[in-house]
This record gives structure tokens, C-alpha cells and sequence, in this order.
């Protein structure tokens, strides 16, 4: 009778994860702008401003940018290489 239980909970717990699941990925259409935001800008200060100048560090980002799959992730990374 235990081993029921154990399993009735297993099943239950297991549905549960799952509609959790459906609930978070839905999630973000029901956000106001979905789908409208604006891109993100590569800020980084004119060359002459910098703290570190680095000409070979400036070409291995402007080689990594294309490599990101995702557009904001890759303005990101380039914004924190200041």
C-alpha cells in the first residue's frame, strides 16, 4: 500500500513538473512587448577613452561576435570587454 502511494505521488509530482514546464514557457508571451524589443547597442568607449587599448584584443572580439548564436548575448559580451 505504501509502494502505491509512492507511486500515486511519483505521478502526480511528475504531471505537476510538466505543467510547470508548459506554464514557464508560455510565460513570456503573455509579456507586454513580446516579440517588440529593441536591440541592444554595443557601447564601448572610442579606443582613445579606454582603460586598456589593445588592438590584438580589439580584433579577437570583433572575430567572437559572429560565433554567438544569440545577437544581445554576443552586445553583451562585447559591452563587458571595455
Amino acid at each position: 500500500m505504501v509502494r502505491a502511494e509512492r507511486g500515486r505521488n511519483t505521478q502526480e509530482s511528475g504531471r505537476g513538473a510538466y505543467l510547470l514546464r508548459v506554464v514557464a514557457s508560455l510565460l513570456p508571451l503573455l509579456a507586454p512587448g513580446y516579440g517588440q524589443m529593441e536591440q541592444l547597442d554595443i557601447r564601448r568607449p572610442p579606443f582613445n577613452e579606454r582603460t586598456f587599448r589593445s588592438p590584438a584584443v580589439d580584433s579577437y572580439i570583433e572575430e567572437l561576435l559572429p560565433r554567438f548564436k544569440d545577437p544581445d548575448i554576443a552586445v553583451l559580451f562585447a559591452n563587458c570587454r571595455t
